[in-house]
């Protein structure tokens, strides 16, 4: 568009160039036998400034319909590069999401199975000690002192079971009493 405006200026001074100048009738100008007159002069002038006014019209569309080109042809290949990051954008963000729901899910179920295997494990271990408990005829303070020493017990209780057992050696009437308060502690 730039080179347009150029061509147009120089055809408009030429043109301008020519009203101007060609108003007054200029004497005719002899050179060798041929006799030449500024009309004529300004005549060939005015042809030759039209048909390089028109070249340079024609170089200016040129260059400009290539430059126009050249910037489509750029603009197509960056919108196509940010559709392409995009959607690997797009894709990464999936994957990350897949990642970390599996890894989730994954954690969630191994937490729950150690859950239950703790649970089930704290069961078996009070149920076996809660059955020994019951097996046992006539305990000593020694032999229930051991079976509560591993026994899933609140430590409070443990130790005011503790306590029981430090009497019953005084007392081995106590020893059903302690033995009473130890299915209870069980059993919580």
């Amino acid at each position: 568009m730039k080179y347009v405006w150029i061509g147009l200026v120089v055809v408009a001074a030429v043109a301008g160039y020519l009203y101007f100048g060609a108003r007054e009738e200029p004497a005719p100008v002899s050179v060798a036998d041929e006799e030449i007159t500024a009309p004529d002069v300004v005549e060939g002038a005015g042809e030759a400034g039209d048909d390089a006014a028109a070249d340079m019209q024609d170089e200016a569309e040129a260059a400009g319909q290539a430059m126009q080109d050249a910037a489509d042809a750029a603009a197509d290949t960056a919108g196509d590069a940010m559709d392409a990051a995009g959607d690997a954008a797009d894709a990464a963000g999936d994957a990350a999401s897949d990642a970390v729901d599996s890894a989730t899910e994954t954690a969630t179920d191994a937490a729950d199975a150690t859950a239950d295997a703790i649970d089930e494990a704290q069961d078996t271990a009070t149920g076996s000690t809660l059955e020994q408990l019951n097996a046992m005829e006539d305990p000593t303070v020694e032999e229930l002192s051991a079976l509560i020493e591993d026994a899933d017990i609140d430590p409070m209780e443990r130790a005011a079971i503790e306590a029981s057992l430090e009497q019953a050696r005084d007392d081995p009437d106590m020893i059903s009493q302690v033995v009473e308060q130890i299915r209870t502690a069980l059993s919580n």
